[in-house]
Protein backbone atom coordinates (compact mmCIF):
# COMPACT_ATOMS: atom_id res chain seq x y z
CA UNK A 1 0.00 0.00 0.00
CA UNK A 2 1.25 3.89 -0.73
CA UNK A 3 2.38 5.88 1.96
CA UNK A 4 0.89 9.03 1.82
CA UNK A 5 2.59 11.64 2.18
CA UNK A 6 2.89 13.78 5.57
CA UNK A 7 0.19 16.60 6.41
CA UNK A 8 1.49 18.14 9.69
CA UNK A 9 -1.15 20.86 11.43
CA UNK A 10 0.70 20.46 14.62
CA UNK A 11 2.04 23.98 16.18
CA UNK A 12 5.63 24.84 17.43
CA UNK A 13 4.72 26.22 21.11
CA UNK A 14 6.16 29.17 21.67
CA UNK A 15 6.26 30.24 25.09
CA UNK A 16 2.46 29.47 25.49
CA UNK A 17 1.62 30.97 22.14
CA UNK A 18 -2.24 30.24 21.03
CA UNK A 19 -3.59 29.08 17.78
CA UNK A 20 -7.16 27.89 17.16
CA UNK A 21 -8.35 26.73 13.62
CA UNK A 22 -11.85 25.83 12.81
CA UNK A 23 -14.44 25.26 9.79
CA UNK A 24 -17.18 27.01 8.65
CA UNK A 25 -19.77 25.79 11.54
CA UNK A 26 -17.21 24.77 13.73
CA UNK A 27 -15.54 25.31 17.16
CA UNK A 28 -12.45 26.72 17.35
CA UNK A 29 -9.13 24.33 17.96
CA UNK A 30 -7.18 26.08 20.15
CA UNK A 31 -3.65 25.90 21.96
CA UNK A 32 -3.07 28.16 24.87
CA UNK A 33 -1.98 31.89 24.83
CA UNK A 34 -0.70 34.71 26.89
CA UNK A 35 -1.34 38.22 25.45
CA UNK A 36 -4.25 39.95 24.81
CA UNK A 37 -5.71 42.94 22.87
CA UNK A 38 -5.15 42.23 19.74
CA UNK A 39 -6.65 44.13 16.98
CA UNK A 40 -4.71 43.78 14.05
CA UNK A 41 -3.58 41.29 11.40
CA UNK A 42 -2.39 40.63 7.82
CA UNK A 43 -1.94 37.89 5.39
CA UNK A 44 0.90 37.74 2.78
CA UNK A 45 -0.82 35.31 0.14
CA UNK A 46 2.60 34.87 -1.69
CA UNK A 47 4.30 33.46 1.20
CA UNK A 48 1.66 32.25 3.14
CA UNK A 49 2.72 34.03 6.16
CA UNK A 50 0.38 35.82 8.75
CA UNK A 51 1.27 38.63 11.10
CA UNK A 52 -0.42 39.41 14.17
CA UNK A 53 -0.04 42.43 16.25
CA UNK A 54 0.04 41.34 20.17
CA UNK A 55 -0.88 42.68 22.91
CA UNK A 56 1.49 43.11 25.74
CA UNK A 57 3.67 39.79 26.90
CA UNK A 58 5.95 38.67 29.67
CA UNK A 59 8.16 36.12 28.94
CA UNK A 60 9.61 35.16 32.32
CA UNK A 61 6.15 34.50 33.84
CA UNK A 62 3.86 34.15 31.33
CA UNK A 63 1.32 36.99 32.69
CA UNK A 64 -1.14 38.61 30.88
CA UNK A 65 -1.29 42.53 31.10
CA UNK A 66 -4.46 44.01 30.53
CA UNK A 67 -3.40 46.94 28.57
CA UNK A 68 -5.88 48.21 26.19
CA UNK A 69 -5.04 48.85 22.62
CA UNK A 70 -0.93 48.96 24.26
CA UNK A 71 0.35 46.31 21.63
CA UNK A 72 4.20 44.82 21.99
CA UNK A 73 4.71 42.20 19.56
CA UNK A 74 4.36 41.01 16.06
CA UNK A 75 3.80 37.31 15.88
CA UNK A 76 4.91 35.95 12.32
CA UNK A 77 2.75 32.60 11.64
CA UNK A 78 3.27 29.97 8.94
CA UNK A 79 0.64 29.54 7.21
CA UNK A 80 1.32 26.14 5.83
CA UNK A 81 2.29 24.29 8.81
CA UNK A 82 0.73 26.64 11.70
CA UNK A 83 3.81 26.59 13.16
CA UNK A 84 4.93 30.25 14.76
CA UNK A 85 7.92 31.66 13.42
CA UNK A 86 9.20 33.78 15.80
CA UNK A 87 7.78 36.79 17.58
CA UNK A 88 8.92 40.56 17.28
CA UNK A 89 9.90 42.55 20.51
CA UNK A 90 9.14 46.42 19.22
CA UNK A 91 10.07 47.39 22.70
CA UNK A 92 13.54 46.45 21.93
CA UNK A 93 13.68 48.72 19.07
CA UNK A 94 11.78 52.16 20.45
CA UNK A 95 13.11 54.43 22.68
CA UNK A 96 10.18 54.32 25.61
CA UNK A 97 12.02 51.76 27.89
CA UNK A 98 9.23 49.83 29.38
CA UNK A 99 6.53 51.73 27.59
CA UNK A 100 4.44 49.86 24.72
CA UNK A 101 4.75 50.96 21.24
CA UNK A 102 1.42 50.63 20.90
CA UNK A 103 1.38 48.76 17.47
CA UNK A 104 -2.02 49.38 15.95
CA UNK A 105 -1.67 48.82 12.02
CA UNK A 106 0.50 46.23 9.87
CA UNK A 107 0.69 46.08 5.79
CA UNK A 108 2.29 43.97 3.90
CA UNK A 109 3.72 44.35 0.21
CA UNK A 110 3.77 40.93 -1.25
CA UNK A 111 5.91 41.67 -4.08
CA UNK A 112 8.27 42.44 -2.13
CA UNK A 113 7.67 40.33 0.73
CA UNK A 114 7.77 43.24 3.72
CA UNK A 115 5.75 44.09 6.39
CA UNK A 116 5.40 47.67 7.73
CA UNK A 117 4.06 48.19 11.05
CA UNK A 118 2.69 51.16 12.46
CA UNK A 119 1.83 52.48 16.20
CA UNK A 120 1.36 55.36 18.45
CA UNK A 121 5.32 55.76 19.57
CA UNK A 122 7.28 53.67 16.03
CA UNK A 123 6.72 52.26 12.48
CA UNK A 124 8.99 49.51 11.36
CA UNK A 125 9.70 47.09 8.17
CA UNK A 126 10.07 43.49 8.83
CA UNK A 127 12.10 41.31 5.90
CA UNK A 128 9.23 38.97 5.34
CA UNK A 129 12.50 36.56 4.11
CA UNK A 130 14.98 36.93 7.40
CA UNK A 131 11.99 38.24 10.08
CA UNK A 132 14.58 41.20 11.10
CA UNK A 133 13.31 44.52 11.84
CA UNK A 134 14.33 47.81 11.41
CA UNK A 135 12.72 51.35 12.58
CA UNK A 136 11.60 53.82 10.01
CA UNK A 137 11.00 57.66 10.06
CA UNK A 138 7.67 58.98 10.31
CA UNK A 139 5.99 62.13 11.63
CA UNK A 140 4.71 62.35 15.13
CA UNK A 141 2.44 59.18 16.25
CA UNK A 142 1.86 56.82 13.20
CA UNK A 143 -1.26 55.71 13.35
CA UNK A 144 -2.54 54.28 9.88
CA UNK A 145 -0.06 52.41 6.91
CA UNK A 146 -0.94 51.59 3.11
CA UNK A 147 1.12 49.90 0.34
CA UNK A 148 1.15 50.46 -3.25
CA UNK A 149 2.67 47.15 -4.22
CA UNK A 150 2.98 48.56 -8.10
CA UNK A 151 5.12 51.81 -7.10
CA UNK A 152 6.80 50.60 -4.01
CA UNK A 153 4.98 53.25 -2.14
CA UNK A 154 4.50 53.14 1.84
CA UNK A 155 1.91 55.79 3.18
CA UNK A 156 1.83 56.68 6.48
CA UNK A 157 -0.60 58.85 8.41
CA UNK A 158 0.40 60.61 11.48
CA UNK A 159 -1.37 62.41 14.29
CA UNK A 160 0.60 65.78 13.19
CA UNK A 161 -2.05 66.20 9.75
CA UNK A 162 0.58 64.75 7.72
CA UNK A 163 1.04 61.51 5.94
CA UNK A 164 4.81 59.89 5.85
CA UNK A 165 5.90 58.65 1.78
CA UNK A 166 8.45 56.04 2.38
CA UNK A 167 10.63 54.70 -0.99
CA UNK A 168 9.87 50.77 -0.09
CA UNK A 169 13.76 50.49 -1.70
CA UNK A 170 15.38 52.41 0.78
CA UNK A 171 12.16 52.28 3.61
CA UNK A 172 13.48 55.98 3.55
CA UNK A 173 11.32 59.03 3.64
CA UNK A 174 10.74 60.39 -0.13
CA UNK A 175 8.13 63.23 1.31
CA UNK A 176 5.94 64.09 3.65
CA UNK A 177 2.66 65.37 2.96
CA UNK A 178 0.23 68.08 5.15
CA UNK A 179 -3.26 66.65 5.56
CA UNK A 180 -6.22 68.16 7.14
CA UNK A 181 -6.31 70.62 9.48
CA UNK A 182 -7.45 69.05 12.62
CA UNK A 183 -5.06 66.44 15.51
CA UNK A 184 -8.24 64.39 16.53
CA UNK A 185 -6.87 61.04 17.58
CA UNK A 186 -8.44 58.87 15.47
CA UNK A 187 -9.06 60.98 12.54
CA UNK A 188 -6.62 59.11 9.42
CA UNK A 189 -7.80 55.97 8.15
CA UNK A 190 -5.61 55.31 4.68
CA UNK A 191 -6.50 53.78 0.62
CA UNK A 192 -4.63 53.58 -2.07
CA UNK A 193 -5.64 52.72 -5.44
CA UNK A 194 -2.94 51.14 -7.34
CA UNK A 195 -4.50 51.52 -11.05
CA UNK A 196 -4.53 55.13 -10.81
CA UNK A 197 -1.80 55.69 -8.24
CA UNK A 198 -4.30 57.93 -5.90
CA UNK A 199 -4.22 58.13 -2.44
CA UNK A 200 -7.25 58.70 -0.04
CA UNK A 201 -6.90 60.22 3.16
CA UNK A 202 -9.82 60.36 5.98
CA UNK A 203 -9.79 63.48 8.32
CA UNK A 204 -12.31 62.81 10.64
CA UNK A 205 -11.98 65.98 12.87
CA UNK A 206 -12.73 68.52 9.91
CA UNK A 207 -15.09 66.38 7.73
CA UNK A 208 -13.10 66.32 4.54
CA UNK A 209 -11.12 63.71 2.54
CA UNK A 210 -7.41 64.10 1.56
CA UNK A 211 -6.43 62.70 -2.32
CA UNK A 212 -2.88 62.37 -2.56
CA UNK A 213 -1.55 62.01 -6.58
CA UNK A 214 0.84 59.54 -6.07
CA UNK A 215 3.37 60.75 -9.07
CA UNK A 216 3.36 64.16 -8.01
CA UNK A 217 2.62 63.98 -3.99
CA UNK A 218 0.11 67.49 -4.71
CA UNK A 219 -2.78 66.83 -2.68
CA UNK A 220 -6.62 68.07 -2.98
CA UNK A 221 -9.26 68.39 -0.49
CA UNK A 222 -12.77 66.45 -1.38
CA UNK A 223 -15.13 68.52 1.39
CA UNK A 224 -18.96 67.77 2.74
CA UNK A 225 -17.97 64.78 4.27
CA UNK A 226 -19.47 64.11 7.91
CA UNK A 227 -16.58 62.96 10.18
CA UNK A 228 -15.32 60.37 7.57
CA UNK A 229 -13.87 57.47 9.03
CA UNK A 230 -12.95 54.31 6.82
CA UNK A 231 -12.51 54.13 3.01
CA UNK A 232 -12.58 51.64 -0.05
CA UNK A 233 -11.40 51.82 -3.44
CA UNK A 234 -12.88 50.07 -6.22
CA UNK A 235 -9.80 49.83 -8.67
CA UNK A 236 -11.83 48.67 -11.39
CA UNK A 237 -14.65 51.41 -11.39
CA UNK A 238 -12.79 53.64 -9.87
CA UNK A 239 -15.15 54.13 -6.89
CA UNK A 240 -14.00 55.50 -3.66
CA UNK A 241 -16.48 54.58 -0.58
CA UNK A 242 -16.38 56.36 2.34
CA UNK A 243 -18.29 55.38 6.00
CA UNK A 244 -19.57 58.44 7.18
CA UNK A 245 -20.79 59.14 11.09
CA UNK A 246 -24.32 60.04 10.01
CA UNK A 247 -25.44 56.66 8.53
CA UNK A 248 -24.22 57.62 5.26
CA UNK A 249 -21.74 56.42 2.72
CA UNK A 250 -19.86 58.83 0.28
CA UNK A 251 -19.43 57.62 -3.37
CA UNK A 252 -16.36 59.58 -4.68
CA UNK A 253 -15.94 59.00 -9.09
CA UNK A 254 -11.81 58.75 -8.81
CA UNK A 255 -11.14 60.67 -12.38
CA UNK A 256 -12.42 63.35 -10.82
CA UNK A 257 -12.69 63.01 -7.23
CA UNK A 258 -15.60 64.11 -6.68
CA UNK A 259 -19.05 63.42 -4.88
CA UNK A 260 -21.62 61.72 -7.06
CA UNK A 261 -23.75 59.92 -4.58
CA UNK A 262 -24.84 59.66 -0.92
CA UNK A 263 -26.12 56.69 0.41
CA UNK A 264 -28.24 56.11 3.85
CA UNK A 265 -26.67 52.67 5.52
CA UNK A 266 -27.49 51.53 9.46
CA UNK A 267 -29.61 53.79 11.42
CA UNK A 268 -27.05 54.52 14.74
CA UNK A 269 -24.60 57.69 14.92
CA UNK A 270 -22.24 55.30 16.88
CA UNK A 271 -18.53 57.07 16.40
CA UNK A 272 -17.33 54.18 15.20
CA UNK A 273 -19.30 51.84 13.70
CA UNK A 274 -18.79 51.11 10.27
CA UNK A 275 -16.20 48.76 8.44
CA UNK A 276 -16.47 48.24 4.57
CA UNK A 277 -14.66 46.09 2.17
CA UNK A 278 -15.20 45.30 -1.79
CA UNK A 279 -15.31 42.93 -4.09
CA UNK A 280 -13.94 44.44 -7.14
CA UNK A 281 -15.15 41.14 -9.11
CA UNK A 282 -18.86 41.59 -8.61
CA UNK A 283 -18.63 45.57 -7.85
CA UNK A 284 -20.55 44.83 -4.59
CA UNK A 285 -19.37 46.68 -1.42
CA UNK A 286 -20.26 45.32 2.12
CA UNK A 287 -20.72 47.61 5.19
CA UNK A 288 -21.18 46.89 8.98
CA UNK A 289 -23.36 48.30 10.74
CA UNK A 290 -21.91 48.02 14.58
CA UNK A 291 -25.13 49.15 16.56
CA UNK A 292 -27.65 47.64 13.97
CA UNK A 293 -26.22 43.91 14.35
CA UNK A 294 -26.27 44.49 10.13
CA UNK A 295 -24.21 44.35 6.96
CA UNK A 296 -25.67 46.69 4.13
CA UNK A 297 -25.07 45.38 0.39
CA UNK A 298 -24.32 47.99 -1.98
CA UNK A 299 -24.58 47.16 -5.74
CA UNK A 300 -22.18 49.11 -7.38
CA UNK A 301 -23.65 49.22 -10.39
CA UNK A 302 -27.22 50.71 -9.51
CA UNK A 303 -26.23 51.81 -5.78
CA UNK A 304 -29.12 50.28 -4.73
CA UNK A 305 -29.15 48.76 -0.85
CA UNK A 306 -30.10 45.25 0.74
CA UNK A 307 -29.29 44.67 4.47
CA UNK A 308 -28.28 41.13 6.15
CA UNK A 309 -28.54 40.23 9.85
CA UNK A 310 -25.14 39.57 11.55
CA UNK A 311 -24.53 38.77 14.90
CA UNK A 312 -24.21 40.98 18.12
CA UNK A 313 -21.68 43.85 17.44
CA UNK A 314 -20.36 43.40 14.00
CA UNK A 315 -16.63 44.68 14.17
CA UNK A 316 -14.65 43.72 11.20
CA UNK A 317 -15.06 42.68 8.24
CA UNK A 318 -13.11 40.58 5.21
CA UNK A 319 -13.87 39.01 1.82
CA UNK A 320 -12.07 36.04 -0.31
CA UNK A 321 -12.54 37.41 -3.79
CA UNK A 322 -12.07 33.93 -5.11
CA UNK A 323 -14.77 32.37 -3.06
CA UNK A 324 -17.03 35.14 -3.40
CA UNK A 325 -17.33 35.02 0.73
CA UNK A 326 -17.61 37.78 2.99
CA UNK A 327 -16.43 37.50 6.81
CA UNK A 328 -18.06 39.31 9.44
CA UNK A 329 -16.63 39.40 12.82
CA UNK A 330 -18.89 40.03 15.58
CA UNK A 331 -17.58 41.13 18.51
CA UNK A 332 -20.76 40.97 21.18
CA UNK A 333 -21.36 37.53 20.06
CA UNK A 334 -18.06 35.87 20.10
CA UNK A 335 -18.57 34.52 16.41
CA UNK A 336 -18.36 35.20 12.83
CA UNK A 337 -20.65 35.70 10.22
CA UNK A 338 -19.76 34.06 6.69
CA UNK A 339 -21.77 35.56 3.99
CA UNK A 340 -22.15 33.40 0.38
CA UNK A 341 -21.79 36.43 -1.55
CA UNK A 342 -23.64 34.79 -4.80
CA UNK A 343 -26.81 33.54 -2.99
CA UNK A 344 -26.41 36.44 0.53
CA UNK A 345 -27.19 33.21 2.65
CA UNK A 346 -24.91 33.28 5.91
CA UNK A 347 -23.46 30.51 8.26
CA UNK A 348 -22.02 31.64 11.11
CA UNK A 349 -18.72 30.58 13.13
CA UNK A 350 -17.79 30.27 16.81
CA UNK A 351 -14.67 31.43 17.17
CA UNK A 352 -12.69 33.66 20.64
CA UNK A 353 -13.99 36.24 22.61
CA UNK A 354 -14.31 39.38 21.17
CA UNK A 355 -12.94 39.02 17.66
CA UNK A 356 -11.66 42.27 16.32
CA UNK A 357 -9.77 41.71 13.25
CA UNK A 358 -9.91 39.51 10.22
CA UNK A 359 -7.35 38.93 7.81
CA UNK A 360 -7.74 36.25 4.12
CA UNK A 361 -5.63 34.71 2.29
CA UNK A 362 -7.81 33.56 -0.81
CA UNK A 363 -4.75 31.30 -2.04
CA UNK A 364 -5.32 28.94 0.77
CA UNK A 365 -8.80 29.69 1.64
CA UNK A 366 -8.45 30.61 5.58
CA UNK A 367 -9.37 33.38 7.30
CA UNK A 368 -7.44 34.20 10.40
CA UNK A 369 -9.65 36.12 13.10
CA UNK A 370 -7.84 37.78 16.65
CA UNK A 371 -10.02 37.96 19.70
CA UNK A 372 -9.35 40.18 22.29
CA UNK A 373 -10.47 38.85 25.38
CA UNK A 374 -9.47 35.29 25.25
CA UNK A 375 -6.28 36.03 23.44
CA UNK A 376 -6.80 33.49 20.09
CA UNK A 377 -6.20 33.16 16.89
CA UNK A 378 -9.46 31.37 15.02
CA UNK A 379 -8.36 29.91 11.56
CA UNK A 380 -11.61 29.53 9.70
CA UNK A 381 -11.10 26.41 7.52
CA UNK A 382 -13.07 25.01 4.84
CA UNK A 383 -11.93 21.74 4.43
CA UNK A 384 -13.63 18.51 3.77
CA UNK A 385 -12.75 15.18 4.99
CA UNK A 386 -13.34 12.69 1.83
CA UNK A 387 -12.94 9.13 2.01
CA UNK A 388 -11.34 6.78 -0.20
CA UNK A 389 -11.97 3.08 -0.65
CA UNK A 390 -9.38 0.68 -2.86
CA UNK A 391 -11.38 -2.03 -4.19
CA UNK A 392 -8.04 -4.61 -4.25
CA UNK A 393 -7.37 -4.43 -0.30
CA UNK A 394 -10.75 -3.90 1.17
CA UNK A 395 -9.36 -1.11 2.91
CA UNK A 396 -10.87 2.06 3.58
CA UNK A 397 -8.80 6.04 4.00
CA UNK A 398 -9.60 9.22 4.62
CA UNK A 399 -7.95 12.75 3.84
CA UNK A 400 -8.81 16.70 4.50
CA UNK A 401 -5.76 17.29 2.12
CA UNK A 402 -7.14 18.41 -1.57
CA UNK A 403 -3.73 18.01 -2.99
CA UNK A 404 -3.35 14.40 -1.38
CA UNK A 405 -6.95 13.47 -2.91
CA UNK A 406 -6.03 14.54 -6.32
CA UNK A 407 -2.76 12.34 -6.53
CA UNK A 408 -4.99 9.24 -5.34
CA UNK A 409 -7.38 9.95 -8.06
CA UNK A 410 -4.62 10.23 -10.34
CA UNK A 411 -3.00 6.88 -9.42
CA UNK A 412 -0.14 7.84 -7.25
CA UNK A 413 -1.10 6.06 -4.22
CA UNK A 414 -1.68 3.06 -6.44
CA UNK A 415 -4.23 0.85 -8.49
CA UNK A 416 -7.73 0.35 -6.80
CA UNK A 417 -8.43 3.31 -5.15
CA UNK A 418 -12.07 5.06 -5.10
CA UNK A 419 -14.17 7.42 -3.55
CA UNK A 420 -16.99 6.33 -2.29
CA UNK A 421 -18.80 9.63 -2.01
CA UNK A 422 -18.96 9.84 1.69
CA UNK A 423 -17.42 12.74 3.11
CA UNK A 424 -17.71 15.43 6.20
CA UNK A 425 -16.57 18.71 7.40
CA UNK A 426 -13.34 18.98 9.24
CA UNK A 427 -14.09 21.42 12.16
CA UNK A 428 -14.07 21.02 16.09
CA UNK A 429 -12.48 21.57 19.36
CA UNK A 430 -9.85 18.98 19.04
CA UNK A 431 -7.29 17.57 16.54
CA UNK A 432 -7.48 14.29 14.76
CA UNK A 433 -4.22 12.32 15.49
CA UNK A 434 -3.29 10.28 11.83
CA UNK A 435 -1.16 7.19 12.80
CA UNK A 436 0.42 4.71 9.56
CA UNK A 437 1.59 1.22 9.89
CA UNK A 438 4.10 0.10 7.31
CA UNK A 439 3.67 -1.88 4.08
CA UNK A 440 5.93 -4.47 6.16
CA UNK A 441 5.99 -5.30 8.91
CA UNK A 442 2.42 -3.66 8.68
CA UNK A 443 -0.25 -3.00 9.56
CA UNK A 444 -0.36 -1.48 5.78
CA UNK A 445 -3.20 1.02 6.78
CA UNK A 446 -3.81 4.24 8.84
CA UNK A 447 -5.73 4.90 12.03
CA UNK A 448 -7.61 7.78 13.07
CA UNK A 449 -8.33 9.15 16.72
CA UNK A 450 -8.80 12.62 18.81
CA UNK A 451 -6.37 13.67 20.10
CA UNK A 452 -6.64 12.87 23.46
CA UNK A 453 -6.05 9.44 25.94
CA UNK A 454 -5.76 6.76 22.76
CA UNK A 455 -3.60 8.92 20.54
CA UNK A 456 -0.93 9.51 23.40
CA UNK A 457 -1.14 5.51 24.05
CA UNK A 458 -0.45 5.03 20.36
CA UNK A 459 1.98 7.13 20.55
CA UNK A 460 3.84 5.46 23.91
CA UNK A 461 3.83 2.45 22.28
CA UNK A 462 5.39 3.41 19.20
CA UNK A 463 8.50 4.41 21.76
CA UNK A 464 8.70 1.04 23.12
CA UNK A 465 7.63 -1.23 20.08
CA UNK A 466 10.98 -2.10 17.55
CA UNK A 467 10.10 -0.82 13.81
CA UNK A 468 10.92 -4.24 12.94
CA UNK A 469 7.02 -5.35 14.62
CA UNK A 470 4.03 -3.89 13.78
CA UNK A 471 2.58 -0.47 15.34
CA UNK A 472 1.18 2.39 14.82
CA UNK A 473 3.23 5.16 13.53
CA UNK A 474 2.27 8.85 14.12
CA UNK A 475 2.05 10.72 10.90
CA UNK A 476 0.06 14.06 11.64
CA UNK A 477 -3.21 15.94 12.98
CA UNK A 478 -4.61 15.43 10.06
CA UNK A 479 -8.13 17.39 10.41
CA UNK A 480 -10.45 18.47 13.33
CA UNK A 481 -13.36 17.49 14.88
CA UNK A 482 -15.46 16.99 18.41
CA UNK A 483 -15.29 14.91 21.19
CA UNK A 484 -18.61 13.06 21.77
CA UNK A 485 -20.14 13.64 25.42
CA UNK A 486 -21.21 10.65 27.06
CA UNK A 487 -21.12 8.93 23.42
CA UNK A 488 -23.55 11.65 22.11
CA UNK A 489 -22.95 14.44 19.62
CA UNK A 490 -24.12 18.07 20.98
CA UNK A 491 -27.24 19.46 18.44
CA UNK A 492 -26.11 20.82 15.10
CA UNK A 493 -22.85 18.08 15.05
CA UNK A 494 -22.85 15.25 12.96
CA UNK A 495 -22.04 12.14 14.96
CA UNK A 496 -18.88 10.30 13.44
CA UNK A 497 -19.18 6.74 13.70
CA UNK A 498 -16.03 4.27 13.58
CA UNK A 499 -15.86 1.02 12.06
CA UNK A 500 -13.12 -1.99 12.91
CA UNK A 501 -12.57 -5.21 10.79
CA UNK A 502 -11.24 -6.96 13.25
CA UNK A 503 -7.92 -7.70 11.67
CA UNK A 504 -5.94 -8.71 14.38
CA UNK A 505 -8.76 -12.45 14.89
CA UNK A 506 -8.40 -12.33 11.46
CA UNK A 507 -5.24 -12.04 10.54
CA UNK A 508 -5.52 -9.45 8.28
CA UNK A 509 -4.02 -6.02 8.44
CA UNK A 510 -6.39 -3.69 10.49
CA UNK A 511 -8.81 -1.29 8.77
CA UNK A 512 -11.21 0.93 10.25
CA UNK A 513 -14.56 2.65 8.30
CA UNK A 514 -14.66 6.39 9.42
CA UNK A 515 -17.93 7.87 8.50
CA UNK A 516 -21.17 9.92 9.25
CA UNK A 517 -22.92 7.73 7.62
CA UNK A 518 -24.84 5.07 9.02
CA UNK A 519 -25.81 3.46 5.88
CA UNK A 520 -21.99 2.93 5.26
CA UNK A 521 -21.41 1.82 8.50
CA UNK A 522 -24.01 -1.06 8.40
CA UNK A 523 -22.56 -2.26 4.97
CA UNK A 524 -19.41 -3.23 6.59
CA UNK A 525 -20.67 -4.46 10.18
CA UNK A 526 -23.02 -6.99 7.60
CA UNK A 527 -19.74 -8.10 6.95
CA UNK A 528 -18.58 -8.91 10.16
CA UNK A 529 -16.67 -5.87 11.26
CA UNK A 530 -16.99 -4.60 14.11
CA UNK A 531 -19.35 -1.13 14.80
CA UNK A 532 -17.58 0.75 17.84
CA UNK A 533 -19.74 3.73 17.45
CA UNK A 534 -19.69 7.37 17.91
CA UNK A 535 -15.86 8.32 17.72
CA UNK A 536 -16.21 12.23 16.84
CA UNK A 537 -18.42 14.62 15.97
CA UNK A 538 -18.35 16.93 12.70
CA UNK A 539 -19.93 20.44 11.60
CA UNK A 540 -23.42 20.32 9.68
CA UNK A 541 -22.36 19.78 5.93
CA UNK A 542 -21.63 16.10 4.48
CA UNK A 543 -22.68 13.96 1.72
CA UNK A 544 -23.93 10.68 2.82
CA UNK A 545 -24.77 8.94 -0.39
Amino acid sequence: MFKFPKNYTTLKFLAGLMLCTASASALAFCYPINYKNEHAIAVNPSSNKIYDLNGVFANNTCRIYDYEFQSSYVSVIDGATNQIDTRLNFRNFQPFGDWSPDLIAVAVNPATNKIYVAGYRIAAVIDGKTNTLEIVPTGISPHVVAVNPITNRIYVTNNDKTVTILDGVTDSILSTVAVGSDNSTFKHAIVVNPVTNKIYVTNGGDDTITVIDGATNTTRTVAALKHPFALAVNPVTNRIYITNNDNTITIIDGATDSIIKTLVVGSDNSAFKQALVVNTVTNKIYVINENNDTVTIINGATNNTSTLTTGVTPRAVALNEKTNKIYVANYGSNNVTVIDGATNTTATVPVGTHPNALAVNPETNKVYVTSEDDVAITVIDSSTVVEFYNTQLDNYFLTANTSEASAIDGGSAGPGWIRTGNTFKSGGSTAVCRFYGSQSPGPNSHFYTLLGAECDRLKQLQTTIPATEKRWNFESLDFISTVPINGTCASGLLPVYRAYNNGFARGVDSNHRISTSQAAIQEVTNRGWINEGIVMCAPIGVTQP
